[in-house]
């Protein structure tokens, strides 16, 4: 029923769990699923079933429409401010198929805006909002969809004497 997993997405969003982009899709950390509505629960755990544990992603991805879950998993998610995407697990559910995406070396894609998938109360939180601040009020960036390209971003902050350190952004 993708008109109750859109609203229980939307519900979801509205408390603070997670990001919702339009009717598309509903992203979050995967410490916060047991926060979610019975529904969602449901909905990711069925797509564990090929996938396998949640645990060893960092987040996941309800696709409203569709019938998919995608498991993300990050190089150094919880000690990076800009964690590298290294793998992404794509379960359809209406067909009981699992399609796997390598990134990392090859094509690699950072996570911006890292705090907006996580509730003020995680580990790390407050530390990650302060860079997320340091990083928008660059305005150098359109961090919209996925944000710029891994190089294009380094490129940018290079050109003008920056770069990023933990959780800093500083003058080189």
């Amino acid at each position: 029923d993708t008109e109750l997993i859109g609203e229980e997405c939307v519900s979801a969003s509205r408390n603070g769990i997670g990001v919702l982009d339009g009717d598309h899709s509903f992203q979050f950390h995967r410490d916060l699923l047991a926060d979610l509505p019975t529904v969602l629960r449901v909905y990711v755990g069925c797509a564990e079933k090929l996938y396998g544990t949640s645990d060893e992603c960092d987040l996941i991805k309800i696709h409203i429409g569709s019938g998919k879950v995608t498991f993300l998993e990050y190089e150094n998610y919880d000690s990076s401010a800009l964690p590298r995407l290294i793998n992404r697990f794509k379960v359809n559910l209406r067909e009981q198929s699992m399609e796997h995406y390598v990134y990392g070396e090859i094509y690699p894609q950072l996570l911006y805006m890292k705090s907006s998938y996580m509730k003020s109360s995680q580990k790390g939180y407050s530390k990650q909002m302060k860079f997320d601040k340091k990083l928008i009020g660059l305005n150098l960036f359109d961090f919209s969809n996925f944000g710029p390209s891994c190089e294009d971003f380094h490129k940018e902050l290079e050109s003008l004497g920056l770069c990023v350190q933990g959780w800093n952004i500083h003058k080189k």
